[in-house]
């Protein structure tokens, strides 16, 4: 009777059904809840809204399930009084360690930790940046460190380098109108690229400062894209010797990531 006075129907046996449907499901409902307080319908509604909204963000999450789950269990543990304690006695000999690694070959163990008064005269800077550059143990140029430089040694090269350096040390390539020359090396720098990469002529690109934000910009590339095709939720699969930036524009873009494992060739098994 409530949904006929609220919505008086046309006319039609289908009408009535419906009506008659929800009218049972409103009074089944209130029969099952009238041994409830008022404060128990309320704290059960808000509970299950909760529940929803819950479930729902976890659902939109972009870490997977399993890796929430350890997540949780891992912070839960972690908090419990003695572990907590036995992780910051771990944690402290890490930090002593690094810290002794990372200063080992700092004989001086100073640190300038606030600009001085004065500034220091050219010859004061250049000892100082002579006793940094000494601090390295490694040679580099005998081709025994890898991953690290990325060119060989060459005094010509070297000399060419400082003077393009001084030409363009005060530059600002943010404002190619003021700085022509720089907006058109780099042009040439990403079409150089498209060129050895077969990109053909509509392809773009733009210079960065250095492979992490390439990657980054690369992932973000592919996620617009994804986005424009209707993909409100990107996912990317990586293997497990994948660029640690992949991680990082997981997390910066909302891609979730998958990694998975190489074989003995080092080749992904998708």
């Amino acid at each position: 009777q409530l949904m006929e006075d609220l919505w008086p129907p046309s006319g039609g046996q289908t009408w009535r059904l419906i009506a008659q449907a929800v009218d049972d499901g409103r009074v089944a409902f209130n029969r099952a809840c009238v041994h409830l307080e008022p404060w128990q319908v309320v704290s059960y509604t808000l509970s299950v809204a909760f529940l929803t909204l819950w479930l729902r963000r976890i659902m939109k999450s972009d870490r997977p399930m399993t890796q929430r789950i350890r997540a949780a269990v891992f912070s839960a543990v972690r908090n419990i009084p003695w572990v907590k304690a036995q992780i910051s006695e771990e944690m402290e000999k890490a930090r002593k360690d690094l810290e002794e690694t990372i200063h080992e070959s700092d004989r001086k163990k100073e640190f300038y930790k606030f600009l001085p008064e004065r500034g220091l005269p050219p010859d004061a800077i250049i000892s100082e940046a002579e006793l940094y550059e000494a601090m390295s143990e490694y040679t580099f140029y005998d081709g025994r460190v890898s991953g690290v430089m990325y060119t060989d040694y060459d005094e010509e090269h070297r000399k060419l380098l400082e003077k393009i350096f001084t030409m363009f040390a005060y530059s600002n390539p943010l404002h190619p109108d003021l700085f022509p020359g720089c907006r058109k090396m780099e042009a040439e720098i990403v079409r150089i690229v498209c060129s050895l990469l077969h990109g053909g002529s509509p392809s773009c690109g733009t210079v960065t400062s250095g492979g992490t934000e390439s990657i980054i910009l690369a992932c973000l590339a592919y996620r617009n894209r994804a986005y424009e095709r209707g993909i409100r939720h990107p996912e990317m699969i990586v293997p497990i010797t994948a660029h640690s930036a992949f991680d990082k524009a997981s997390q910066l873009l909302h891609i979730r990531i998958h990694h998975v494992p190489v074989d003995k060739n080092q080749r992904a098994d998708v």
